[in-house]
């Protein structure tokens, strides 16, 4: 093998729906190198929402199959006009969501203080087990003398 060479192993034998763990330690000419571990688990991909037509606006508590990500700082919330928490820092996040109405809902996630640069705050989309072409849209709403700083 050259240097910079890839090298391709195919997992088979696999079983559906259990985790593995996939531990991975180079063997050089001058020895071993550091053992990189993956966790592997297997997701089912979902049909909902129905991608096609489908349009999501986070009124189920459900949020549209979305999920938080374990591994960031700081979780979104599920908010509207009627239920957002008043203690939020001012002129933070819509007064409501696109359709302009009090009782609908958006994602929302506190960028002040505490927040600090690099934090970071995920959703996780669901797996789509997709047979055409399909687009991803979504509105937005930012604020602040320190956006994009």
């Amino acid at each position: 093998m050259e240097k910079g060479m890839l090298q391709e192993y195919l997992l088979t034998d696999l079983k559906v729906p259990q985790s593995y763990e996939l531990r991975l330690t180079p063997i050089t000419r001058f020895g071993m190198g550091d053992m990189a571990t993956r966790i592997i688990h297997y997701i089912e991909p979902i049909s909902y929402p129905n991608p096609v037509g489908n349009t999501c606006h986070f009124e189920d508590e459900k949020i549209c199959g979305y999920i938080q990500d374990t591994t960031d700082n700081f979780d979104w919330i599920r908010q509207s006009s009627l239920t957002h928490d008043p203690k939020r820092t001012a002129n933070t996040g819509p007064t409501m969501d696109f359709s302009g109405t009090p009782e609908g809902y958006y994602m929302f996630i506190e960028a002040s203080a505490p927040r600090v640069k690099d934090d970071k705050a995920r959703l996780i989309s669901p797996m789509y087990n997709m047979t055409a072409r399909f687009c991803v849209s979504f509105y937005y709403h930012m604020y602040g003398k320190h956006i994009g700083k």
